[in-house]
């Protein structure tokens, strides 16, 4: 080569081209660049896993992702769930789990769960089984009746919408049936007693001494009636402004 060779390369996608410039002659080399090495993606996988707990009380916070007791009662349950998961076939894949929504049952005597645990989806492995998680809570819960210190209702129990009816069992003719409840609304007007601020808040001092006047007064005359022999008792559900 003489001074007057010039040098270029023109860098395209993948493809890597020389081109030489001599003083009467021009030659293009091309070479592939070689590919770079990464591994394939990872899909991930969800599914959900929803229970109720009958000895954990619904608290009105737990509606809310961002509060303190959601997140507790989250750190709890995400750690019960993970060890019970990570002992089963997708145990080494197993990413994490998370509430999706604490919510009320039985008037919120009870708390129910509803979650989400995610995975890897191992090219190599097997599919997703939603019968044998729920096969391995079933084994590591006494029959879906308990998880650690809480309890379980074991006719509650879905995995990915998957749930096993329980046998009924039979009752003894010395047992006896359960007796069903029923309720019904007295409403009306007390045009000589005046309503305050602290009435519309039923946990406050005010609230519970007019419930329990109200109540004693109710029950003397239900007891009287029809249905008094079965009589349980009366509440007040609101006390509200009238006339203001």
């Amino acid at each position: 080569m003489t001074e007057s060779e010039k040098y270029k390369i023109v860098i395209d996608g993948l493809i890597i081209c020389y081109e030489l410039w001599f003083q009467y002659l021009r030659f293009t080399v091309s070479l592939l660049a070689p590919p770079p090495t990464s591994k394939p993606p990872v899909a991930t996988e969800c599914f959900t896993v929803n229970f109720t707990v009958t000895n954990l009380v619904y608290r009105p916070q737990m509606a809310d992702p961002t509060s303190r007791t959601f997140r507790s009662t989250q750190l709890l349950f995400v750690k019960l769930m993970g060890q019970i998961l990570n002992t089963s076939k997708i145990g080494p894949d197993l990413i994490n789990c998370s509430l999706s929504t604490l919510r009320p049952v039985n008037k919120g005597k009870n708390t129910g769960v509803n979650s989400v645990c995610c995975y890897r989806r191992n090219p190599t492995a097997a599919l997703f089984d939603r019968v044998n998680i729920y096969h391995k809570f079933r084994n590591e819960t006494n029959g879906f009746t308990k998880m650690k210190n809480y309890n379980l209702d074991p006719n509650s129990f879905f995995v990915n919408d998957y749930h096993e009816e329980l046998p009924q069992t039979t009752v003894s003719p010395t047992s006896k049936p359960s007796v069903a409840t029923e309720c019904f609304t007295l409403n009306f007007t007390t045009n000589n007693l005046k309503h305050r601020t602290q009435m519309s808040i039923p946990k406050s001092k005010l609230f519970n001494s007019t419930e329990r006047l109200f109540s004693k007064l109710l029950g003397d005359i239900l007891k009287n009636s029809d249905i008094g022999p079965d009589f349980i008792n009366c509440s007040l559900s609101t006390l509200r402004p009238v006339n203001q």
